[in-house]
């Protein structure tokens, strides 16, 4: 029941949730372990996904997008941080690109399945 300009508010929202929140909380949970975090956000990613799918009504369906892309935009960053550290220097260029990877298998597999 909403107008095709108004839906466009998911995707601009998850847009400033991963540009503006993820980093911030990124900074803001700098002394968790990266591990705990890292598990920590995919499990929020996860759980907030599957809110969105159950979200009674577009404004709920918006809070739980940015929250959900708060979680991506932090996983990416830290993600990347981890990878780079766990590979001697020449292979680090290699290991963001196998991070990354995973945004192109979602959109070439992930987003059609959906």
């Amino acid at each position: 029941g909403v107008s095709i300009p108004t839906a466009g508010y998911l995707v601009s929202g998850y847009a400033c949730g991963i540009a503006v929140g993820g980093p911030l909380l990124a900074l803001a949970t700098k002394t968790i372990s990266r591990k705990t975090l890292l598990i920590g956000l995919a499990i929020a990613f996860t759980i907030g996904q599957a809110a969105c799918a159950l979200a009674p009504d577009f404004t709920s369906m918006l809070l739980l997008r940015i929250a959900v892309a708060v979680a991506h935009g932090a996983y990416f960053g830290v993600a990347m941080v981890v990878a780079v550290g766990l590979v001697p220097e020449d292979k680090r260029g290699m290991a963001v690109a196998v991070i990354l990877s995973g945004l192109t298998v979602s959109n070439v597999i992930g987003v059609p399945a959906g």
